[in-house]
């Protein structure tokens, strides 16, 4: 079987009530501020979003897969941090 390739997962679900999400927090945005620093550092991993981890009351939640560190919470100031582990992490898989 494969392994999976390190991937940048970032929840875009959006609730239309006044209950939690991450999609209602701005992680639309975020998503497309990780893809691009991702595409300036030329790095050669995937960001996608997903709809739900299931953590609605601490998104915006971002988590570097398989396995690796979930993020919540997140603004834009993390999103260099975030990039410098997930750049860790595409290292360790080569």
């Amino acid at each position: 079987m494969a392994k999976m390739k390190t991937t940048l997962l970032v929840c875009i679900h959006r609730r239309f009530t006044d209950e939690a999400s991450c999609g209602g927090r701005g992680s639309e945005g975020l998503l497309e501020r990780l893809e691009a620093e991702v595409a300036r550092r030329g790095l050669a991993v995937k960001v996608e979003p997903i709809r739900c981890f299931s953590r609605c009351l601490t998104g915006p939640v971002v988590r570097i897969a398989p396995g690796g560190a979930f993020f919540e919470g997140v603004t834009e100031e993390q999103i260099p941090v975030i990039v410098d582990r997930l750049a860790a992490a595409a290292e360790e898989e080569s």
